[in-house]
């Protein structure tokens, strides 16, 4: 309950992938809208890649 992001992605991914993320984030309030997120960075290299997509409303 208390783990964080990026300790909820190390425990299913492992810490090759939570080592290499960096934080995203973007508001606009005309718009309403407001995204975070986590992507890799350019040192993450692997041959099959893995795509997550988590959209909460």
């Amino acid at each position: 309950p208390n783990a964080s992001t990026v300790d909820n992605i190390r425990s299913i991914f492992g810490n090759a992938v939570s080592r290499e993320l960096i934080e995203i984030g973007c508001e606009d309030k005309t718009l309403a809208f407001k995204m975070n997120g986590y992507i890799s960075n350019a040192n993450y290299s692997v041959k099959k890649c893995i795509f997550l997509l988590f959209i909460n409303l």
